[in-house]
Protein backbone atom coordinates (compact mmCIF):
# COMPACT_ATOMS: atom_id res chain seq x y z
CA UNK A 1 0.00 0.00 0.00
CA UNK A 2 1.83 3.34 -1.27
CA UNK A 3 2.22 5.96 1.27
CA UNK A 4 1.47 9.37 0.55
CA UNK A 5 2.77 11.44 3.33
CA UNK A 6 4.12 14.56 2.65
CA UNK A 7 3.49 17.78 1.81
CA UNK A 8 4.26 20.28 -1.22
CA UNK A 9 5.59 23.78 0.33
CA UNK A 10 6.51 25.12 3.08
CA UNK A 11 8.56 28.91 2.52
CA UNK A 12 8.11 32.40 2.45
CA UNK A 13 7.60 32.41 6.23
CA UNK A 14 8.45 35.55 7.94
CA UNK A 15 8.24 37.24 11.58
CA UNK A 16 8.16 35.18 15.07
CA UNK A 17 6.63 36.11 18.56
CA UNK A 18 7.12 34.10 21.33
CA UNK A 19 5.56 33.95 24.32
CA UNK A 20 7.04 32.98 27.46
CA UNK A 21 6.35 31.64 30.99
CA UNK A 22 7.40 33.23 33.89
CA UNK A 23 9.19 31.77 36.67
CA UNK A 24 10.33 28.87 35.06
CA UNK A 25 12.70 27.73 33.05
CA UNK A 26 12.18 29.71 29.65
CA UNK A 27 11.01 27.44 26.26
CA UNK A 28 12.29 27.93 22.73
CA UNK A 29 9.04 28.92 21.72
CA UNK A 30 5.57 29.31 24.08
CA UNK A 31 2.48 30.05 22.89
CA UNK A 32 -1.09 30.41 24.88
CA UNK A 33 -3.24 32.11 21.99
CA UNK A 34 -4.31 34.21 25.03
CA UNK A 35 -3.54 37.78 23.29
CA UNK A 36 -2.09 36.76 19.81
CA UNK A 37 -2.14 34.54 17.28
CA UNK A 38 2.28 33.38 17.78
CA UNK A 39 2.78 34.54 13.97
CA UNK A 40 1.61 31.14 12.74
CA UNK A 41 0.55 32.08 9.50
CA UNK A 42 -1.84 29.94 6.99
CA UNK A 43 -0.73 28.11 3.55
CA UNK A 44 -2.91 27.66 0.71
CA UNK A 45 -5.53 29.13 -0.98
CA UNK A 46 -8.16 28.17 1.32
CA UNK A 47 -6.88 28.38 4.41
CA UNK A 48 -7.02 31.28 6.85
CA UNK A 49 -5.84 31.79 10.69
CA UNK A 50 -7.95 33.23 13.28
CA UNK A 51 -8.00 32.85 17.12
CA UNK A 52 -10.88 32.09 18.98
CA UNK A 53 -12.53 32.41 22.44
CA UNK A 54 -15.25 30.00 22.35
CA UNK A 55 -14.57 27.86 25.37
CA UNK A 56 -15.69 24.48 23.77
CA UNK A 57 -12.74 25.08 21.39
CA UNK A 58 -10.09 26.08 23.90
CA UNK A 59 -7.81 23.25 25.62
CA UNK A 60 -6.34 25.80 28.67
CA UNK A 61 -7.16 29.64 29.31
CA UNK A 62 -9.13 31.59 27.18
CA UNK A 63 -7.66 31.56 23.76
CA UNK A 64 -6.43 28.94 21.08
CA UNK A 65 -5.69 29.25 17.78
CA UNK A 66 -7.50 28.37 14.58
CA UNK A 67 -7.03 27.22 10.92
CA UNK A 68 -9.67 26.57 8.40
CA UNK A 69 -8.50 24.50 5.32
CA UNK A 70 -10.23 22.03 2.62
CA UNK A 71 -9.43 18.80 1.86
CA UNK A 72 -9.87 18.24 -1.89
CA UNK A 73 -8.20 17.60 -5.12
CA UNK A 74 -6.11 21.06 -6.19
CA UNK A 75 -5.84 22.64 -2.80
CA UNK A 76 -3.07 22.16 0.15
CA UNK A 77 -3.14 24.10 3.18
CA UNK A 78 -0.65 24.16 6.47
CA UNK A 79 0.02 25.89 9.19
CA UNK A 80 2.78 27.01 9.47
CA UNK A 81 5.31 29.23 12.03
CA UNK A 82 8.87 30.37 11.23
CA UNK A 83 11.49 29.77 13.45
CA UNK A 84 14.37 31.51 11.68
CA UNK A 85 14.84 34.30 14.38
CA UNK A 86 15.12 31.79 16.82
CA UNK A 87 18.34 29.12 17.94
CA UNK A 88 16.67 25.64 17.86
CA UNK A 89 20.38 23.66 18.10
CA UNK A 90 19.19 22.96 21.61
CA UNK A 91 15.42 21.53 20.51
CA UNK A 92 14.64 18.37 22.50
CA UNK A 93 10.98 18.43 22.55
CA UNK A 94 7.68 19.96 20.83
CA UNK A 95 4.41 19.78 22.86
CA UNK A 96 0.57 20.79 21.99
CA UNK A 97 -2.36 20.30 22.29
CA UNK A 98 -4.79 20.05 18.80
CA UNK A 99 -8.15 19.32 18.28
CA UNK A 100 -9.99 17.96 14.56
CA UNK A 101 -13.34 17.85 13.39
CA UNK A 102 -12.59 15.31 11.71
CA UNK A 103 -10.13 11.82 12.31
CA UNK A 104 -7.12 11.93 10.41
CA UNK A 105 -3.23 11.04 10.04
CA UNK A 106 -1.39 14.89 10.88
CA UNK A 107 2.15 15.56 10.54
CA UNK A 108 4.68 18.02 12.05
CA UNK A 109 6.82 19.37 9.68
CA UNK A 110 10.15 20.53 10.04
CA UNK A 111 11.51 22.54 7.48
CA UNK A 112 15.62 23.11 6.99
CA UNK A 113 17.13 26.37 5.15
CA UNK A 114 16.89 25.19 1.49
CA UNK A 115 16.93 21.46 2.83
CA UNK A 116 15.36 18.54 3.78
CA UNK A 117 11.59 18.22 5.13
CA UNK A 118 11.11 15.99 8.35
CA UNK A 119 7.72 15.00 9.17
CA UNK A 120 6.13 13.00 12.53
CA UNK A 121 3.31 11.32 11.56
CA UNK A 122 0.48 11.07 14.31
CA UNK A 123 -3.30 10.25 14.31
CA UNK A 124 -5.82 13.22 15.87
CA UNK A 125 -9.77 11.82 16.81
CA UNK A 126 -12.46 13.27 15.51
CA UNK A 127 -13.93 16.25 18.14
CA UNK A 128 -11.43 15.41 21.04
CA UNK A 129 -8.14 17.57 22.33
CA UNK A 130 -5.27 15.55 21.70
CA UNK A 131 -2.39 16.07 23.17
CA UNK A 132 1.48 15.77 21.33
CA UNK A 133 4.33 15.26 22.28
CA UNK A 134 7.44 14.59 20.13
CA UNK A 135 10.90 14.78 19.61
CA UNK A 136 12.76 16.22 16.31
CA UNK A 137 14.23 12.62 16.10
CA UNK A 138 10.73 11.07 15.86
CA UNK A 139 10.49 12.77 12.15
CA UNK A 140 11.35 11.18 8.57
CA UNK A 141 12.68 12.83 5.82
CA UNK A 142 9.62 13.30 3.36
CA UNK A 143 10.50 11.13 0.64
CA UNK A 144 8.23 13.29 -2.15
CA UNK A 145 9.66 13.72 -5.65
CA UNK A 146 9.43 17.06 -6.03
CA UNK A 147 10.37 17.78 -2.63
CA UNK A 148 14.02 19.29 -1.45
CA UNK A 149 16.55 16.96 -0.99
CA UNK A 150 18.93 16.99 2.21
CA UNK A 151 22.21 15.77 1.19
CA UNK A 152 23.46 14.45 4.77
CA UNK A 153 20.19 12.67 5.36
CA UNK A 154 19.30 13.68 8.93
CA UNK A 155 17.40 16.95 10.59
CA UNK A 156 20.03 19.56 11.11
CA UNK A 157 18.52 21.86 14.43
CA UNK A 158 20.37 25.06 13.29
CA UNK A 159 19.18 25.16 10.10
CA UNK A 160 15.48 25.07 10.82
CA UNK A 161 13.78 27.79 9.56
CA UNK A 162 10.33 27.14 10.10
CA UNK A 163 7.57 24.39 11.35
CA UNK A 164 3.95 23.47 10.17
CA UNK A 165 1.43 21.46 11.14
CA UNK A 166 -0.51 19.46 8.10
CA UNK A 167 -3.51 17.58 7.54
CA UNK A 168 -2.33 14.45 5.52
CA UNK A 169 -5.48 12.85 4.41
CA UNK A 170 -5.09 16.21 1.80
CA UNK A 171 -2.33 14.26 0.05
CA UNK A 172 -4.66 11.28 -0.06
CA UNK A 173 -6.98 14.07 -1.23
CA UNK A 174 -5.12 14.63 -4.75
CA UNK A 175 -5.36 10.77 -5.79
CA UNK A 176 -7.49 9.95 -8.49
CA UNK A 177 -8.25 6.34 -7.01
CA UNK A 178 -11.67 6.41 -5.16
CA UNK A 179 -11.36 3.33 -3.53
CA UNK A 180 -8.10 4.50 -2.37
CA UNK A 181 -9.68 7.85 -1.01
CA UNK A 182 -11.95 5.46 0.68
CA UNK A 183 -9.90 3.25 2.12
CA UNK A 184 -7.90 6.21 3.73
CA UNK A 185 -10.77 7.71 5.06
CA UNK A 186 -10.54 11.11 2.88
CA UNK A 187 -13.50 13.74 4.15
CA UNK A 188 -14.00 15.93 1.33
CA UNK A 189 -14.34 19.76 2.10
CA UNK A 190 -14.17 22.40 4.39
CA UNK A 191 -12.38 21.55 7.64
CA UNK A 192 -10.93 23.02 11.04
CA UNK A 193 -8.39 22.28 13.49
CA UNK A 194 -7.63 24.21 17.01
CA UNK A 195 -4.03 24.41 18.40
CA UNK A 196 -3.31 25.52 21.79
CA UNK A 197 -0.69 26.17 24.18
CA UNK A 198 2.31 25.16 21.56
CA UNK A 199 5.74 24.95 23.09
CA UNK A 200 9.45 24.16 21.97
CA UNK A 201 11.17 22.94 24.92
CA UNK A 202 14.63 21.88 25.66
CA UNK A 203 13.79 19.18 27.88
CA UNK A 204 14.05 15.73 26.80
CA UNK A 205 11.18 13.61 26.56
CA UNK A 206 10.58 10.39 28.36
CA UNK A 207 12.50 7.71 26.11
CA UNK A 208 11.14 3.77 25.49
CA UNK A 209 12.23 0.51 28.00
CA UNK A 210 15.64 -0.33 27.73
CA UNK A 211 16.28 -2.74 24.90
CA UNK A 212 18.31 -6.03 24.59
CA UNK A 213 21.12 -6.31 21.56
CA UNK A 214 20.14 -6.37 18.66
CA UNK A 215 16.30 -5.31 19.37
CA UNK A 216 15.03 -2.35 17.32
CA UNK A 217 11.88 -0.60 18.57
CA UNK A 218 9.45 0.08 15.58
CA UNK A 219 7.33 2.44 17.96
CA UNK A 220 8.58 2.89 21.83
CA UNK A 221 4.95 3.75 22.69
CA UNK A 222 5.89 6.69 24.96
CA UNK A 223 3.84 9.76 23.90
CA UNK A 224 0.68 10.63 24.46
CA UNK A 225 -0.32 10.52 20.40
CA UNK A 226 -0.66 7.37 18.86
CA UNK A 227 2.28 7.80 15.59
CA UNK A 228 -0.06 5.58 13.10
CA UNK A 229 -2.21 5.91 10.62
CA UNK A 230 -5.44 4.32 10.20
CA UNK A 231 -6.80 2.38 6.90
CA UNK A 232 -10.31 1.69 6.70
CA UNK A 233 -12.48 2.71 9.32
CA UNK A 234 -11.65 2.07 12.93
CA UNK A 235 -11.06 4.21 16.35
CA UNK A 236 -7.49 4.63 17.31
CA UNK A 237 -5.75 5.86 20.38
CA UNK A 238 -3.05 5.55 23.37
CA UNK A 239 -4.96 3.67 26.38
CA UNK A 240 -3.11 1.86 28.92
CA UNK A 241 -2.68 -2.04 28.64
CA UNK A 242 -0.62 -4.25 30.92
CA UNK A 243 0.34 -0.91 32.93
CA UNK A 244 1.65 1.24 30.29
CA UNK A 245 0.47 2.70 27.07
CA UNK A 246 -0.55 0.73 24.16
CA UNK A 247 -1.93 1.49 20.55
CA UNK A 248 -5.67 0.57 20.92
CA UNK A 249 -7.73 0.22 18.08
CA UNK A 250 -11.64 -0.11 18.22
CA UNK A 251 -13.37 -1.30 14.77
CA UNK A 252 -16.21 -2.97 12.97
CA UNK A 253 -15.47 -5.65 11.08
CA UNK A 254 -17.58 -5.89 8.26
CA UNK A 255 -17.73 -8.75 5.21
CA UNK A 256 -15.59 -8.18 2.59
CA UNK A 257 -13.95 -5.04 4.54
CA UNK A 258 -10.03 -4.44 5.53
CA UNK A 259 -8.87 -2.32 8.83
CA UNK A 260 -5.68 -1.82 9.42
CA UNK A 261 -2.76 0.69 10.76
CA UNK A 262 0.41 2.04 9.24
CA UNK A 263 3.55 2.89 11.22
CA UNK A 264 5.88 5.12 8.99
CA UNK A 265 9.62 4.38 9.86
CA UNK A 266 13.20 5.91 8.59
CA UNK A 267 14.45 4.16 5.86
CA UNK A 268 17.52 2.39 7.49
CA UNK A 269 16.58 1.98 10.91
CA UNK A 270 15.43 -1.52 10.37
CA UNK A 271 18.56 -2.71 8.18
CA UNK A 272 19.62 -6.25 8.95
CA UNK A 273 16.54 -7.36 10.97
CA UNK A 274 15.30 -10.82 10.64
CA UNK A 275 11.79 -10.87 12.48
CA UNK A 276 9.41 -8.71 13.67
CA UNK A 277 7.81 -8.80 17.56
CA UNK A 278 4.52 -7.78 18.25
CA UNK A 279 3.21 -7.97 21.63
CA UNK A 280 -0.89 -7.75 21.29
CA UNK A 281 -4.54 -8.51 22.32
CA UNK A 282 -7.70 -8.83 20.92
CA UNK A 283 -11.27 -8.99 22.07
CA UNK A 284 -11.71 -11.53 19.22
CA UNK A 285 -9.84 -14.09 17.41
CA UNK A 286 -8.69 -12.22 14.56
CA UNK A 287 -6.02 -13.03 11.53
CA UNK A 288 -3.50 -10.28 10.85
CA UNK A 289 -1.14 -9.55 8.44
CA UNK A 290 1.92 -7.94 9.19
CA UNK A 291 3.34 -5.75 5.96
CA UNK A 292 6.41 -4.00 5.41
CA UNK A 293 6.86 -1.29 2.10
CA UNK A 294 9.98 -0.68 0.97
CA UNK A 295 11.32 2.82 -0.47
CA UNK A 296 11.22 1.39 -4.10
CA UNK A 297 8.09 -0.35 -3.91
CA UNK A 298 8.49 -3.57 -2.68
CA UNK A 299 5.79 -5.01 -0.16
CA UNK A 300 6.18 -8.44 2.14
CA UNK A 301 3.91 -9.81 4.38
CA UNK A 302 3.08 -12.43 6.34
CA UNK A 303 -0.31 -14.18 8.10
CA UNK A 304 -0.55 -14.69 11.70
CA UNK A 305 -3.40 -15.64 14.12
CA UNK A 306 -4.11 -13.89 17.21
CA UNK A 307 -6.25 -15.26 19.80
CA UNK A 308 -9.56 -13.70 21.10
CA UNK A 309 -9.92 -13.42 25.14
CA UNK A 310 -7.91 -9.92 25.87
CA UNK A 311 -5.33 -12.06 26.31
CA UNK A 312 -1.75 -10.66 26.23
CA UNK A 313 0.01 -12.65 23.33
CA UNK A 314 4.04 -12.72 21.98
CA UNK A 315 3.98 -13.01 18.03
CA UNK A 316 6.87 -13.28 16.69
CA UNK A 317 6.99 -13.04 12.64
CA UNK A 318 10.21 -14.11 10.47
CA UNK A 319 11.01 -11.92 7.59
CA UNK A 320 12.48 -15.41 6.01
CA UNK A 321 8.79 -16.28 5.27
CA UNK A 322 7.69 -12.89 4.20
CA UNK A 323 5.89 -13.32 0.40
CA UNK A 324 5.78 -10.69 -1.84
CA UNK A 325 1.86 -8.49 -1.71
CA UNK A 326 -0.25 -8.72 -4.82
CA UNK A 327 0.70 -5.36 -5.36
CA UNK A 328 4.24 -5.19 -4.98
CA UNK A 329 6.31 -3.82 -7.79
CA UNK A 330 9.83 -4.00 -7.11
CA UNK A 331 12.73 -4.82 -9.24
CA UNK A 332 14.63 -7.19 -7.91
CA UNK A 333 12.16 -9.17 -6.42
CA UNK A 334 13.35 -9.34 -2.68
CA UNK A 335 12.84 -8.06 0.46
CA UNK A 336 15.68 -5.71 1.33
CA UNK A 337 15.71 -4.43 5.02
CA UNK A 338 17.78 -1.46 4.71
CA UNK A 339 14.40 0.15 2.17
CA UNK A 340 11.82 -0.51 4.78
CA UNK A 341 9.85 2.58 5.15
CA UNK A 342 6.32 1.70 6.96
CA UNK A 343 5.37 -1.10 9.09
CA UNK A 344 1.76 -2.12 8.79
CA UNK A 345 -0.55 -4.52 10.84
CA UNK A 346 -4.21 -5.18 9.09
CA UNK A 347 -6.75 -7.33 10.22
CA UNK A 348 -8.26 -9.70 7.59
CA UNK A 349 -11.06 -11.03 9.89
CA UNK A 350 -13.90 -9.55 7.46
CA UNK A 351 -12.69 -10.71 4.66
CA UNK A 352 -14.46 -13.90 5.15
CA UNK A 353 -16.98 -12.63 8.14
CA UNK A 354 -20.72 -13.30 7.00
CA UNK A 355 -21.64 -11.01 9.05
CA UNK A 356 -20.60 -7.79 10.90
CA UNK A 357 -18.82 -7.84 14.95
CA UNK A 358 -17.05 -5.10 16.68
CA UNK A 359 -13.65 -5.67 17.75
CA UNK A 360 -10.76 -4.15 20.11
CA UNK A 361 -6.97 -4.40 19.92
CA UNK A 362 -4.07 -3.70 21.73
CA UNK A 363 -0.39 -3.29 20.93
CA UNK A 364 1.61 -2.63 23.89
CA UNK A 365 5.22 -3.22 21.89
CA UNK A 366 6.40 -3.89 18.37
CA UNK A 367 10.38 -3.82 17.93
CA UNK A 368 12.36 -5.66 15.13
CA UNK A 369 15.42 -8.35 16.03
CA UNK A 370 18.82 -7.83 14.34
Amino acid sequence: MRSFCGWYCLGGLIGILVCTRVGIAQPLIYNTFEDNDGTWLAMGPDAAVSRTHDDANVKEGHGALRFDYSVEQGSFGALVLATEAIDLSDLKSIKFWIKSDHAAPFGFVFQEKQEGRYIATFWVPKDKWQEVQLSPGDSILSDLANGPKDPDGKLDLEKIQGVGIVDLSQAFAQSDNAQLRKLFNVSPGPHTLYLDEFSADTDALPKGEALSEGQVAIDPFVHPQAGWMAVGESQISMDPFEAKLALCAEYHRLPGKLVGWIRPVAPGALSNISKINIRCASVRPAKLLVQVEETDGGKYRSVVDLAGGSRAQELSVELAGFQPSNDSNDQNNKLDTELIKQVMIMDLTGMSLQAEDVNKIWISSITATK
